[in-house]
């Protein structure tokens, strides 16, 4: 099997099994996305305390699609460096890296906590509320980024 295959093939068994740790009084969808926004927080901290984070596990080249096609940034670039930046505890430097970094971030942490909220208090209606209010700061975060982006 090819490295990179089996590298793939490991990451998603350790994904399923970060998501088989989550209770299963949540439905499968909160299941995944906890596991994914888990995972994100994970690999954040992983390359933020990691010596050679920038320089070797990061590829000297951009990845964004964007910059090799057009040879113009998309509102996503600098999003894995201001992950990396937050996970140093550096808000200033993530928010030039990318505006939308720090908020991202803060909506994983907060799917997080919504996802433990309703694997202790199932019953309770706040859960859906919080999910709505959360699916829209994205959303107005994502159009306001894209807009004064493309706008300058």
């Amino acid at each position: 099997m090819h490295v990179a295959t089996r590298d793939l093939a490991t990451s998603v068994s350790q994904l399923i099994r970060l998501e088989s740790l989550i209770p299963s009084t949540l439905s499968l969808p909160d299941r995944l996305l906890a596991a994914f926004a888990a995972a994100i927080l994970l690999i954040t901290i992983i390359l933020a305390h990691s010596p050679s984070a920038t320089t070797t596990l990061l590829p000297q080249r951009s990845a964004c699609w964007s910059v090799r096609l057009l040879n113009r940034e998309c509102p996503g670039c600098g999003l894995t460096r201001s992950f990396i930046a937050l996970g140093r505890g550096n808000v200033a430097v993530a928010n030039i890296l990318n505006p939308l970094g720090p908020i991202l971030f803060g909506a994983l942490v907060t799917l997080l906590i919504i996802t433990a909220g309703k694997a202790f208090a199932p019953a309770s209606r706040i859960w859906r509320l919080l999910d709505l209010a959360l699916l829209a700061t994205i959303a107005i975060a994502l159009i306001v980024r894209s807009a004064t982006f493309y706008s300058s």
